[in-house]
């Protein structure tokens, strides 16, 4: 993003900001359901086989 926009292409930067956004925010939200279908167990050795 930042070597997009050190030669000006504010398109190109614009649009890997948008995507990079969106898909943290989904990676976040994903992790949020395997916690909820773990029955809100968060430690990771105690979630059985998912991890």
């Amino acid at each position: 993003m930042f070597l997009a926009l050190g030669v000006q292409a504010w398109d190109a930067a614009i649009f890997h900001l948008m995507t990079h956004a969106f898909f943290k925010a989904l990676l976040f939200l994903a992790s949020g359901s395997v916690i909820l279908a773990c029955h809100h167990e968060q430690n990771i050795f105690k979630m059985g086989r998912s991890a």
